[in-house]
């Protein structure tokens, strides 16, 4: 599902769980032996750290707005089976 066509919450929670399972995965391989990080210098790893925090800072409005929703669900979750 295109990122534009968030129709609820539901939908929100699923990219974001998608997106971690991803970064997790990533992450992962990034520090496997013999992998392109740990084999990449302080300076390289600082220009990629920089253009993460650009993108954040590009895109804070969108995940603002998905943590909020995300939150919503997992109270309104919370106070149902509670």
């Amino acid at each position: 599902m295109p990122r534009n066509h968030i129709t609820n919450t539901f939908d929100v929670v699923c990219l974001i769980q998608v997106d971690v399972e991803k970064a997790v995965s990533a992450a992962k391989a990034a520090f496997k032996r013999g992998s392109v990080w740990r084999q990449m210098n302080a300076s390289g790893r600082g220009l990629l750290l920089n253009k993460l925090a650009d993108l954040i800072d590009r895109d804070r409005a969108y995940i603002a707005v998905c943590s909020f929703l995300y939150d919503i669900r997992i109270n309104v979750a919370h106070s149902l089976f509670v």
